[in-house]
């Protein structure tokens, strides 16, 4: 387990499904069995006395035999499409150039206004303000 979580951002910018427990950017970034897959119950308390190791093993070894192994050599369209799913949702929202973007109240979280960001990184201005 990783404590800041940034190469779990930095791999989605490659399409690496992340594997991990629900905790630090992957609250936001898991969409189960689209962007990848948790680890464990979801955090409940902020407490670290709060241990659920068995239940964490338990379900890493069960997932992994039964649901993403499978996935990776039995469905490779799925499995890329995952890839595919990764690098649109999960890259796209944790790029540091949309969040400064989205801090600085250039765009919204509105849809349109989302893609047409994406488009407007791609050319190196901001569409809303003309600033960047």
């Amino acid at each position: 387990l990783e404590a800041s979580g940034t190469s779990g951002m930095k791999a989605a910018l490659n399409g690496v499904p992340n594997f991990s427990v629900l905790d630090g950017w992957w609250i936001e970034g898991h969409i189960k069995g689209t962007t990848g897959w948790s680890i464990g119950p979801p955090p409940t308390e902020t407490s670290v006395e709060s241990n659920n190791t068995a239940e964490d093993v338990e379900d890493l070894y069960s997932k992994l035999e039964k649901v993403i192994l499978p996935l990776f050599y039995e469905n490779r369209p799925k499995w890329i499409n995952i890839m595919k799913n990764v690098i649109g949702k999960n890259a796209y929202y944790f790029n540091t150039h949309v969040e400064a973007l989205r801090d600085q109240g250039c765009i919204s979280a509105e849809p349109a206004a989302v893609l047409l960001a994406a488009q407007a990184l791609c050319a190196g201005f901001c569409c809303d303000c003309g600033r960047f």
